[in-house]
């Protein structure tokens, strides 16, 4: 599906074969392959997990050859979504074959909920099917979260602590009827910085340079800015919003997407002299391709103009190089406003490390289930 739908779902096999479950992960070659070293320490350790490949029918949904991931679309627009989806599906009659043939015999199925199909599988072969969400739980999402997959699996996992939003787990423990797991956040799982680092995409540069550079920054200084793998922002607005960074005159971490749309703003860095400007003055670190994974907590800001899905080349820039100065400033602010919020958010990340400890509400689920 997609790198955020991914990598938790590699980090759910590892947590459950270290409790010495038999793991058998099924995907596709070209997501297979961006998982292949942290599933082969995983491996060296002892843990039973084991990768099968299907072949992605890329040409029976109109979908260029090698597309097995939504960020490898050509263009955002929503038919290419919808075939990519349909394409998605199609692997149903593959994954019955296997399952005829597995040994030993699956139990369970933890599947994407945008993998409907699999609720089906699951009744002839196993005897559960989980749906894993990756969601927030915002109240007023609860009664639109039981989709076709939803309503047909055995209970729902989520990759989130019950202690972040306590009132609405409880109340889609009851919409669920009890069948809800937070075991999150699952990323703690991951000790080993190789094991952080090397999960999804590669980026344009090495872990170790990042880690240099942030090394030599002051502490909490650094804004990280990343909106992701499926975010089609428009070259325009990335220009924008390099442009309020650099104002902002605050160290920063800038994830670029590599896309088809990537070589504009490339073309942008190099020929305005942006990258040299920042790094002259010694205040920001640009990476091309997707997010390492080695930083995975922080604050986010966003505006109050909603987006349709695939429609950010029409609205063109949303925000403004002032706007983002802006935020970043209210963001890093080192007053009273500024120091709370770094404060909130610290808390709110030793509760995350806390739940996923020994005896932790998420540690608990893993660990203590019968």
């Amino acid at each position: 599906m997609a790198q955020g739908h991914m990598i938790p779902m590699i980090d759910i096999a590892k947590l459950l074969a270290k409790r010495g479950v038999i793991i058998t992960i099924v995907t596709t070659p070209v997501n297979a392959a961006r998982f292949k070293k942290t599933l082969a320490r995983a491996q060296e350790s002892d843990l039973s997990i084991r990768i099968i490949q299907l072949q992605f029918p890329c040409e029976e949904s109109g979908l260029p050859k090698g597309c097995e991931n939504i960020d490898l679309l050509p263009s955002s627009d929503i038919p290419k979504f919808m075939n990519f989806f349909t394409a998605a599906n199609m692997l149903q009659e593959q994954v019955e074959i296997l399952f005829q043939e597995l040994m030993p015999r699956p139990s369970c199925i933890i599947s994407d909920l945008c993998l409907p199909y699999t609720s089906h599988v699951a009744c002839f072969f196993c005897a559960f099917v989980l749906s894993v969400s990756i969601m927030m739980l915002l109240k007023a999402l609860i009664p639109l979260i039981q989709r076709a997959a939803d309503l047909a699996s055995f209970g729902v996992v989520i990759n989130s602590f019950e202690e972040l939003e306590p009132e609405y787990v409880e109340e889609y423990k009851k919409v669920r009827g009890g069948k809800v797991s937070c075991v999150g956040p699952v990323s703690l799982c991951n000790k080993d910085i190789l094991d952080k680092a090397q999960r999804g995409n590669d980026a344009s540069i090495a872990e170790h340079e990042c880690l240099k550079w942030l090394d030599s920054q002051e502490p909490g200084s650094v804004v990280y800015v990343c909106l992701g793998s499926l975010c089609n922002v428009p070259p325009s607005q990335l220009v924008e919003l390099g442009l309020g960074l650099e104002e902002s005159e605050k160290p920063f971490l800038w994830v670029i997407r590599r896309n088809e749309k990537s070589k504009e703003i490339e073309k942008w860095i190099l020929e305005t002299g942006f990258e040299e400007r920042i790094k002259g003055r010694g205040v920001g670190f640009l990476i091309h391709g997707f997010a390492p994974q080695v930083l995975k907590a922080g604050v986010s800001v966003g505006v109050e103009r909603p987006m349709e899905w695939g429609e950010e080349e029409k609205i063109g820039i949303l925000v403004k190089k002032e706007d983002v100065k802006k935020a970043v400033d209210m963001l890093m602010d080192e007053g009273e406003e500024g120091q709370a919020r770094r404060e909130r958010a610290k808390e709110i990340g030793n509760m995350a490390k806390r739940a996923v400890e020994e005896g932790g509400s998420s540690y608990r689920l893993y660990y203590n289930a019968n």
